[in-house]
Parts: structure tokens; sequence; C-alpha cells
């Protein structure tokens, strides 16, 4: 699969099959894309190992009702591409624990996006196995995506998009450079642009 969503909405009960956790595990152990959504499902799967911390990226649930989405000032894909939504609030209607959860990320993902109510806490958890900004493997919105208000589309063709974006391929660099006027003609770094790596 190119990418898996597993979304939950306000559903309580979201991910009661342990042969769907598991294959979800294991998907992203392979490096597989997984786009996940709902306002329960952090509570209910924070201390669930290795799900919390593979799939999700937190294992610490802090608290229900914290308020409106809150997007800072990020340079994240997530927040920034193809739609600007950085500095944005995004209005969530509370109707009852299944609609929010305020999540943190494991030190190896990013909190793309918090919550008015708990600064501290994220919204929206994104993960990436390499330095590659332009494409991620993970993305977690820790909110029932139809309680929030209508720029969630924009934040959601952001996350798909960087989700779908291919990062890194199978590539070789060889050549020669000539330095005009120059005897010597080593020691030149060739980079792929952009944020890829390089080579002398």
């Amino acid at each position: 699969y190119d990418l898996v969503i597993l979304a939950c909405a306000t559903n309580t009960t979201c991910l009661s099959n342990a042969a769907v956790e598991s294959g979800l595990v294991q998907f992203a152990q392979e490096g597989g894309h997984i786009m996940l959504e709902g306002g329960e499902l952090g509570y209910d799967k924070n201390s669930s190992e290795p799900f919390a911390s593979v799939v999700m990226h937190s294992t610490s649930w802090s608290g229900d009702s914290v308020g409106n989405i809150s997007v800072g000032a990020t340079d994240h894909y997530v927040a920034t591409y193809p739609n600007n939504v950085t500095n944005t609030e995004i209005a969530l209607t509370y109707d009852g624990y299944g609609d929010s959860d305020a999540m943190t990320p494991l030190a190896d993902a990013e909190l793309v996006a918090t919550w008015t109510g708990d600064a501290g806490e994220a919204s929206v958890i994104a993960y990436d196995t390499n330095p590659a900004p332009e494409g991620g493997q993970i993305v977690f919105f820790t909110f029932n995506y139809a309680a929030a208000g209508p720029e969630r589309i924009d934040l959601l063709q952001n996350a798909v998009l960087w989700l779908l974006t291919p990062e890194l391929g199978d590539c070789t660099v060889s050549g020669t450079v000539l330095l005009d006027g120059m005897s010597d003609h080593s020691g030149i770094t060739v980079r792929a642009v952009p944020n890829g790596p390089s080579m002398v």
C-alpha cells in the first residue's frame, strides 16, 4: 500500500482488533506510510506497546477537552505545503471525550500542532525516518477530524501529500568534475538539492 489510513473519529474502541493493530505495527516497521485520526485513539493505546511507540510515536496522554487546534510558527511541511496553515487556530467542537486527545510526542517525532488549552501537548504528530523533510512516514491527528473547523481540509491535504511524497531512491553519483583553469580537480562536493545527501 502507498498509504494506510486509520480513521477512528469518535470511536472509543477503534482499534480493538489485535490482528489489525499488529499489522499496523509491522507495516510501520517495514517503512509503510500511515495516517492516524481519532479523538480517543491516543488515550486507548498510549500504553499498548509496541503500537504506541512504533505507530503513534506517543506513549503519553495528558487530557481531553483542551481547546482548539493550534498550528504555531513551524516550518514543517504538514503545516506549510501546499497550504500554509502556520499561526492558524482551528476550532474544535467538543461533544465528548472521543473528540480530542492531548498527546506528548516521543523524542523521535515532531509536534506539528498543539492545543490552545495545553500548548505543551500535541494535536498533530509527525514522524519521519530520515532527514529529508519533504516527505514522511506517519502523521497522527489526535482529534476527531469531523469535529474540527474548515481549515482541517488544508491540514489534511498537507498531511496526505507529505506522506505520499517520495524521498529517497536507489541511485549513485559518478563522473568527473573539471574546474576551469585549475590543475587540481579533487575535493568537489556534489549535493542533492534540496536537503539530500552529499559526497566528495
